[in-house]
């Protein structure tokens, strides 16, 4: 038996007491570690709270606008007499309208339905709703940022994190997503996406979904991501992905079962929901359906195109607020070229660690994977309008840009280490700093354009407080933007604007349109249309709304725009040189715009094309007034290239300001870059002896407010009259598919030639049928466009 003596028991006691004390030591350091994390993490909360609240705070009050009516009044009534509203939602398309789009998104009416009920038709509590999306899917991305530079052995890890979650915080790109409520579709969805891969990567590693608390709470925040938006489904394939990096198997077959077993969950739960998408929708995929899927078809063209929309990601400004080639952007422009030297600096001083250039590479394939389904639809306008679409990719595009700017140091030199850090500083300051200046100048037309709703409806409601009962107040025209941000582009937007919980008592069934829906980007309208409402002065009052004073402006009515008109004579045109290479057009006398519909002109061409080619030309009129803003005093037609005399025909009362004047006088066309081309006439024309008339028989097919024509009983009766055309025999005419409206979205909807896939075409004394058409018209969709008609010789 071993006996100790008395000093060797006085050293292990020594050495006992020793040990005691460093781990005491050792937990006291890891208890203020964790305490000055979170210290840390607080005072970031509150940092980008503060920096969202400057940037896109402006928008907190803003009222409703576009569609954001449509749904906070369908959100009122789950709350209201259509209770089980609430559960159809879930089991039907989504709104109930499967006629232009396919999609499958129960959770975003739900969002706005618990905003109806906290916050009723207050826009506030939405627009702090959407405040919040954002902001918890910038705090998702700081711990997905986190845990991949653990996982991807990256040192500075925890900085990179929080340089990443508030460069997504404060893009500019974000407004339409922040400000605009219905952008709520994109913010919910990447919060919860990021919150499921977020989840994903605190599951240990040997074990998948299944058998992890996180796991299953991840696999809930990708079925909440579904239910907001269908591109979510790109999570699976991103969850394989990341376990194919993480991977430490040695062989490709190990480490593709590996992230297959990681993935499976996530795959097994997008089978489920599509048979749940497939059960409420009738289809797997859906999207956008009719002439609005086919202005999206796929084609390599078409992919070029939108790869150009790229140059507003690297440059995120709004062109109606924020100019070109002005101070912003050449700080932009600066910033990419100090940020391009900086990385040159870091590749020859060292490069990047191996576990950063693989994380780089699993950015990249998610931001590809993330960005295919997107590509029928992406693009990104001037005035950021549809930037919504790449909000998730500026998540993955912030996790990039932070990984690059935050340097390493490993076999770097002191005065290269405090070098790197004050560049990188300077990087990450400026991209912050201009990021959140010109997010706050995108941001305002949000401001603008909600204003102008809000004083829209106040006028209308004005307005037809003091009309005569048996009158309707027509809107003869409504910007669909301003600046940019959305108004109206559909006639159920302002039924729903003046209809409750936005407004009481109901008067949308006072107000009139000329069609069901708006696309007014180049200001045509049904001219025939408004004609007969401006003539009928008995039951239509006719306004437009000025964006520059923000107020309803009568326009000019009476006997004199009824078609066809009465045996005006107009007077004749002369052609003469005008400056700038511009060939003006002079009336002999001032003209009534009323009694005119087209500009016919004759021109010359002295180098014609060998081949047929179609190129455009542009007629300006009435120069000397500066129209209202939105609004232009100019119209195009197309000419053959390869003919040498043509006559050129202008539709001139398809352009609304045609109808704004008492009288006009001078024309002219900008031929300067087209020197081979000539006016050699010009005339008006008042077009009795070019349309044809058409009329619905008020028994069995009745317009109605939103300018469309609808079946009350079959068969269907209506006349047409081709008589004053020389050398006519027979009309053709065509009925519209459900909400297509001809061709509207091929921006082929005023064009003479025939669309291409009418629901029916017609010719000559067509007669319906029941059972011909019975099943195929129902409550809002379009019958008889009176203007798309042609006339056979």
């Amino acid at each position: 038996m071993q006996v100790n003596t008395v000093e060797e028991d006085l050293h292990d006691e020594a050495v006992r007491t020793s040990s005691n004390l460093s781990a005491s030591t050792v937990g006291d350091e890891s208890r203020s570690n964790n305490w000055r994390r979170i210290f840390a993490f607080i005072i970031f909360a509150l940092t980008t709270a503060g920096l969202m609240l400057f940037e896109f705070g402006g928008a907190l009050r803003s009222y409703f606008t576009s569609d954001d009516l449509i749904h906070v009044t369908y959100a009122s009534k789950m709350f209201a007499d259509k209770a089980d509203l609430f559960f159809r939602t879930f089991a039907t398309v989504w709104m109930q309208d499967n006629s232009t789009e396919i999609f499958y998104r129960p959770l975003i009416e739900v969002s706005f339905a618990l905003d109806q009920l906290m916050s009723g038709a207050n826009p506030l509590g939405y627009h702090i709703s959407n405040l919040l999306y954002s902001f918890a899917g910038a705090l998702a991305l700081f711990f997905i940022t986190r845990s991949l530079a653990r996982r991807f052995e990256v040192a500075r890890g925890e900085l990179i994190a929080y340089c990443a979650a508030l460069l997504f915080a404060v893009n500019p790109l974000h407004t339409e997503v922040v400000s605009w409520l219905i952008g709520r579709v994109d913010g919910l969805s990447t919060m919860f996406y990021l919150l499921a891969l977020a989840l994903f990567l605190q599951i240990p590693v040997g074990k998948n979904a299944t058998n992890s608390f996180s796991g299953w709470l991840s696999l809930g925040s990708f079925a909440l991501a579904l239910l907001s938006k269908e591109m979510s489904a790109s999570l699976p394939l991103v969850v394989f992905a990341c376990s194919a990096f993480l991977s430490k198997a040695e062989k490709p077959t190990g480490r593709f079962r590996q992230s297959l077993v990681n993935a499976a969950p996530y795959f097994a739960l997008l089978s489920v929901y599509f048979v749940i998408r497939y059960m409420a929708t009738g289809q797997l995929l859906g999207g956008y359906v009719g002439a609005v899927g086919e202005a999206n078809v796929f084609s390599i063209s078409s992919l070029i195109d939108r790869f150009a929309h790229f140059w507003k990601v690297a440059y995120p400004f709004n062109e109606e607020l924020i100019e070109r080639n002005g101070d912003f952007e050449n700080a932009f422009r600066a910033f990419y070229i100090f940020f391009g030297v900086y990385l040159l600096a870091r590749l020859r001083s060292g490069g990047f660690s191996g576990g950063r250039l693989k994380l780089v590479g699993f950015l990249v394939t998610w931001l590809v994977l993330q960005f295919l389904p997107l590509y029928q639809v992406f693009m990104i306008h001037n005035t950021l309008a549809g930037s919504r679409l790449f909000y998730m990719s500026t998540a993955v595009l912030s996790v990039i840009a932070a990984v690059l700017i935050v340097p390493d140091f490993k076999n770097v030199s002191n005065n290269a280490r405090r070098m790197a850090t004050a560049a990188a500083a300077i990087l990450f300051m400026a991209t912050i700093g201009l990021s959140v200046f010109v997010g706050k100048q995108n941001n305002q037309c949000w401001i603008e354009a909600a204003r102008h709703v809000e004083d829209m409806q106040i006028e209308l409601n004005n307005a037809v407080a003091v009309l005569p009962p048996e009158k309707k107040l027509l809107l003869a025209y409504s910007p669909i933007q301003v600046l940019g941000a959305h108004m109206f582009n559909r006639y159920y937007l302002i039924q729903s604007l003046l209809s409750p919980p936005l407004l009481r008592p109901d008067i949308s069934n006072r107000i009139a349109v000329l069609e069901p829906r708006f696309y007014t980007y180049d200001h045509l309208i049904p001219g025939g249309a408004l004609r007969r409402k401006l003539a009928d002065t008995d039951r239509f009052a006719t306004v437009y709304w000025n964006v520059d004073r923000r107020k309803l402006i009568a326009v000019r009515s009476g006997k004199q725009f009824a078609f066809p008109s009465g045996n005006t004579v107009l007077p004749a045109l002369k052609i003469r040189p005008g400056d700038y290479g511009m060939t003006e057009i002079i009336a002999e006398k001032p003209f009534d715009p009323s009694a005119v519909r087209f500009i016919d002109v004759d021109i010359a061409n002295s180098q014609p094309a060998v081949a047929a080619k179609d190129d455009v030309m542009v007629l300006s009129f009435d120069r000397e007034r500066v129209p209202p803003k939105g609004l232009d005093n100019w119209v195009q037609a197309s000419y053959d290239l390869s003919k040498k005399r043509q006559t050129v025909r202008f539709a001139v009362d398809q352009k609304f300001v045609w109808f704004l004047h008492n009288n006009m006088s001078k024309f002219g066309i900008f031929l300067r870059d087209k020197p081979n081309l000539s006016v050699v006439s010009a005339r008006l024309n008042d077009g009795k002896a070019l349309i044809p008339t058409l009329a619905a028989s008020g028994q069995t097919i009745k317009e109605f407010n939103d300018g469309a024509y609808r079946p009350l009983e079959f068969p269907l009766k209506f006349d047409f009259d081709v008589s004053k055309i020389p050398g006519a025999v027979s009309c053709y005419c065509e009925l519209s598919r459900p909400r297509a409206m001809f061709q509207l979205e091929h921006f082929t909807y005023r064009d003479v030639s025939p669309s291409r896939k009418p629901l029916k075409k017609m010719d000559s004394q067509w007669y319906c049928r029941q059972y011909q058409l019975g099943a195929v018209f129902v409550w809002g969709r379009r019958l008889l466009s009176i203007e798309n008609l042609c006339s056979k010789r």
